[in-house]
């Protein structure tokens, strides 16, 4: 359980530059066809999906909740490993290979046993549940909407 929800948790947050699922880099696209096809109804769809990618992110961070502490210290570490590739890129190289070392140890020693009980997966099956619905609703309004400023 734990290495599928790392990997969910980099394929929203990490992978790309801003997380949110890369919505924010759509929504960016929208804003610009807009303008390039006189198109304004395509700026409060752009605005939609700037929803989606916060919700795309709250999903996220679900998969790795502060209820459960090695989740969380595997969130923060990931998120702070982007942030210094983000900002210092090979400067922070040294650092970077900390977090890798950490997290290889979390994973080598995490029974999910012991980390979380049946109780707590139970709610995060129904929390991530909830936010998966929340997205497709959103997206869901926003493709209706596209499709009615397409037409």
């Amino acid at each position: 359980m734990y290495a599928a929800l790392i990997s969910a948790f980099n394929d929203i947050r990490i992978y790309g530059k801003d997380g949110g699922a890369d919505r924010d880099l759509y929504a960016a696209f929208l804003d610009e066809a807009s303008r390039v096809l006189s198109k304004p109804g395509l700026q409060d769809i752009a605005d939609q999906i700037r929803v989606s990618a916060v919700a795309w992110n709250d999903l996220a961070d679900s998969l790795l909740p502060e209820s459960v502490a090695v989740f969380k210290e595997t969130r923060l570490l990931m998120l702070k490993k982007h942030r210094l590739f983000l900002e210092k890129g090979s400067a922070s190289l040294e650092e970077m290979l900390e977090i890798n070392h950490r997290l290889s140890k979390i994973q080598a020693s995490i029974s999910e046993a012991s980390q979380i009980s049946e109780r707590q997966a139970k709610d995060m099956r129904i929390e991530i549940a909830e936010r998966v619905m929340e997205i497709q609703d959103i997206e869901f309004a926003a493709i209706k909407n596209l499709e009615s400023v397409i037409n």
